[in-house]
C-alpha cells in the first residue's frame, strides 16, 4: 500500500529549516505544543494535529528523507498558493474601498441636492409669503376703501409691487429658460464636425464626473425654481387683476358718492363702459400731453 501523499510544509509548522537537526526538531515541537494545545487556545485542534503529525514525519530519519524528495514541491505549491491569496485579498479590499467610496459620494450628491432643492423651495415659500402679505393688504384696503376718506395712494402702491413681483419673476423665468437652452446647444457644439477636427489640433480637457453631476444638480435647481416660479407667477397676476378690479370699484363707488348725478350720466351714456381713471393712469395722461406740447 503507498503511503499518504504529503500535502503540508512541516518545516514551516515547526518553525524551523529544512537543515535543522534532531534536536531543533524536537525542542520546536516541545515548545510549540505548550502554545497550541487545544486546552490553552480553542479552535486549535486542527493546528495541533498538524504539528503533531509534522513531528511524526521530522523526527524519524527515514520518513524524513523521503519527506524532504518531495518538500520541493510543496514548498513551491505552498508559495504560490499564499501568493494568490494574497492577491486575492489585496483585490477584495480593494473592490470593498471603491464601493465605500462610491456610497459616500453618492451619498454627498444626494446631500448637496437635497440642500439646494431646500434652498429653492424656501426663497419661493419666502416669496409666496410676501405675496400673501399684499393680498391681506390690498382686502383690508379694500374694506377700508368704502369710508369717504379711504387713501387710494396705498391700492396704487400695492398694485405697483404686485406688478414688480411679476416683472421679476417674469424675467427669472426667461433667465432660467436661456439657461435650459444653452446646455443643449454647447452640447451640439461640442459634437459637432468642427469640433471633433479642432480636438485633434487644440485637445480640450475632458468633463469630469464630478463636472457633469455638478451640472445635472444645477439642471435639477433650475427645474425645481423654474416650477415654482410659474406657478407663483400665475398666482401673482390673478392677485394683481383682482386688486386693479377692486381698486377700480372703490374708485366707482367713490366717484357714485360724490358725483351721483355726473358719474350716472356718463354711464349710460357710455352703456354702463365708463370708469373713472386711477392714479396711475392720470399720470401716464398727464405725461403724454406734456410730451405732445
Amino acid at each position: 500500500m503507498a503511503p499518504p501523499a504529503h500535502v503540508d510544509d512541516y518545516y514551516d509548522i515547526l518553525n524551523i529549516s529544512n537543515t535543522a537537526a534532531a534536536g531543533e526538531v524536537i525542542a520546536s515541537y516541545r515548545r510549540l505544543v505548550k502554545i497550541r494545545h487545544p486546552d490553552k487556545k480553542r479552535g486549535s485542534t486542527d493546528a495541533f494535529q498538524q504539528l503533531g503529525k509534522a513531528y511524526e514525519i521530522l523526527k524519524d530519519p527515514v520518513e524524513r528523507r523521503a519527506y524532504d524528495s518531495v518538500w520541493p514541491g510543496i514548498r513551491d505549491r505552498l508559495g504560490t498558493q499564499h501568493q494568490s491569496d494574497l492577491r486575492q485579498a489585496e483585490a477584495a479590499e480593494a473592490e470593498t474601498r471603491r464601493e465605500a467610496e462610491a456610497r459616500a459620494k453618492k451619498q454627498e450628491e444626494a446631500r448637496k441636492r437635497r440642500g439646494a432643492e431646500a434652498r429653492a423651495k424656501t426663497k419661493e415659500e419666502d416669496e409666496a409669503r410676501r405675496s400673501r402679505g399684499a393680498e391681506t393688504r390690498a382686502k383690508d384696503l379694500e374694506n377700508a376703501g368704502r369710508q369717504k376718506s379711504f387713501n387710494l395712494g396705498e391700492y396704487d402702491k400695492d398694485i405697483s409691487d404686485l406688478h414688480q413681483h411679476t416683472t421679476t419673476l417674469e424675467k427669472d423665468l426667461n433667465q432660467l429658460e436661456d439657461q435650459d437652452n444653452e446646455d443643449p446647444r454647447i452640447e451640439k457644439e461640442q459634437n459637432s464636425y468642427r469640433t471633433y477636427l479642432s480636438s485633434y489640433f487644440y485637445p480640450k480637457a475632458k468633463e469630469t464626473e464630478e463636472q457633469k453631476q455638478a451640472r445635472e444638480n444645477e439642471r435639477i435647481q433650475r427645474r425645481t425654481s423654474r416650477r415654482f416660479k410659474e406657478i407663483l407667477l400665475t398666482t401673482t397676476k390673478g392677485k394683481l387683476q383682482r386688486q386693479r378690479d377692486a381698486l377700480q370699484r372703490v374708485i366707482d363707488q367713490i366717484a357714485a358718492e360724490e358725483e351721483p348725478v355726473e358719474y350716472s350720466k356718463k354711464k349710460e351714456e357710455s352703456g354702463g363702459k365708463w370708469r373713472r381713471k386711477t392714479r396711475t393712469e392720470r399720470r401716464r395722461m398727464r405725461r403724454r400731453r406734456r410730451k405732445k406740447r
